[in-house]
């Protein structure tokens, strides 16, 4: 069968940061209501003990698109990667670049080996040894020399044309191993696509599904250690996965969301149903999920390193119409979602962040525990990297990034908490905080 487009969905690598939660009142933002209609929540202009966002810097970049951005665990570099001339697609050249932060300059372009994909992510191990990237093949570089090591094939060892590449990539927090998020992964495992013919020849077969898949590998061995298959659609459910993979910070569990759509009966209006899964880490079985945790599919989530908190984030501010067969009305799905934080040992939400002006891409803790990261589209205004504070769920700052709207990009924050970096089309915003750059 011929490879399916790219399903839109947009995630990224970003530092994790211990951090507590001091609010009494678990129901709404302190100070404005989530789901008021105002898109410009009051700002307290401060950052913990009144620091403030001081500097932001524009690097001109020479890359056309962007998929993701890491961090080194020590803060010196990041690592961003992209695509840069010479076509587009699944014909576009991928490269990563690192960079310096304090100076930053490249010291790097590290490229990537081309599996006929679109997408791709970055990550650094925990103890800051490799660098793992790519858009289907997925290479691992040693950091202190710069030089491949080992590739990950996952299923292009069945050909370049098995999958539209993978999204997200997580190292577990003792870097043994990594888990990847596929996006649409042609099975069964027999089957191999080498060339758009073949898939082609393969378009009418009913037996041969496309789903996204979840796979986990050994770090040092390459070998794949379990497959998690999405969901196969049937008359009378569908579905798929969604946004990053995160590893719990103990090890317990890897973290992932799935959408599913139910065959609809009379007297019910059409909706999504979501879940935040909590799988187990050596098997990919589910221990446990929280149902219901966003109006549309989740599109960032990111865990606090005590394992106590959960926050999440969605296509805030879209809207979808389906026709009800029952009623022959349109049933409206309105997302007005605000950024949630939940409590894994409940399962409920303590504190939500809002109102929003867009999806939300990215999210991250500062390793102060007093501040939460978000980055979201705003076509509008281009104020897309918003700040809040933790413990009171108000909004601290709003920066705006003129060359970003609803494009792809990544966003993450550095793991000692100086640096936010963003990478947009041509240019990558460095912000610093409570410092100059």
């Amino acid at each position: 069968m011929t490879p399916t487009f790219l399903r839109s969905s947009v995630v990224f690598a970003a530092a994790l940061a211990m951090f507590s939660v001091a609010q009494a009142d678990k129901s709404a933002v302190a100070g404005h209501d989530p789901s008021s209609n105002s898109s410009s929540p009051k700002l307290i202009g401060q950052i913990g003990g009144g620091q403030r966002l001081v500097n932001k810097l524009t690097i001109s970049t020479d890359f056309d698109g962007v998929h993701g951005l890491a961090w080194s665990p020590d803060s010196k570099y990041f690592a961003v990667i992209g695509i840069k001339g010479g076509g587009n697609g699944y014909d576009a050249n991928h490269f990563i670049q690192v960079y310096e932060a304090n100076t930053q300059r490249i010291i790097r372009t590290l490229t990537v080996k081309k599996s006929g994909s679109q997408l791709g992510d970055v990550a650094f191990s925990p103890d800051g040894k490799y660098l793992a990237g790519g858009t289907g093949v997925i290479t691992l570089w040693e950091t202190n020399t710069w030089q491949p090591v080992r590739d990950i094939l996952g299923p292009y060892e069945r050909g370049i044309y098995v999958s539209t590449g993978f999204s997200s990539v997580a190292f577990s927090p003792d870097g043994k191993e990594i888990a990847v998020f596929y996006s649409d992964v042609t099975w069964p495992e027999t089957i191999k696509i080498n060339t758009w013919e073949e898939g082609a020849k393969l378009a009418n077969d009913k037996t041969i599904k496309s789903l996204g898949t979840i796979m986990v590998f050994d770090v040092e061995t390459a070998d794949r250690l379990f497959s998690v298959k999405g969901i196969e659609r049937t008359s009378d459910l569908g579905g798929f996965f969604s946004g990053n993979l995160v590893y719990s910070p103990n090890g317990q569990y890897l973290l992932s969301s799935r959408l599913e759509s139910h065959k609809l009966i009379a007297g019910e209006h059409y909706k999504y149903y979501t879940f935040l899964e909590f799988r187990d880490p050596k098997t990919g079985k589910i221990i446990k999920e929280i149902s219901d945790i966003h109006t549309t599919r989740l599109t960032a989530m990111a865990a606090s390193p005590d394992g106590r908190y959960i926050a999440t984030g969605t296509e805030t501010t879209s809207k979808e119409s389906t026709q009800n067969p029952y009623t022959n009305g349109w049933d409206l799905i309105d997302n007005k979602d605000p950024i949630k934080l939940w409590d894994v040992s409940s399962g409920k939400v303590v504190m939500n962040f809002g109102p929003l002006r867009g999806a939300v891409r990215a999210l991250a803790f500062s390793p102060d525990n007093r501040t939460l990261v978000s980055c979201q589209t705003d076509i509008e205004n281009k104020e897309t990297i918003w700040l809040w504070d933790v413990a009171s769920g108000q909004l601290i700052e709003r920066v705006t990034t003129p060359k970003s709207g609803s494009e792809f990009f990544s966003c993450a924050m550095s793991p000692n908490g100086r640096y936010i970096a963003m990478p947009v089309v041509k240019q990558i915003y460095l912000l610093s905080i409570g410092g100059s750059l």
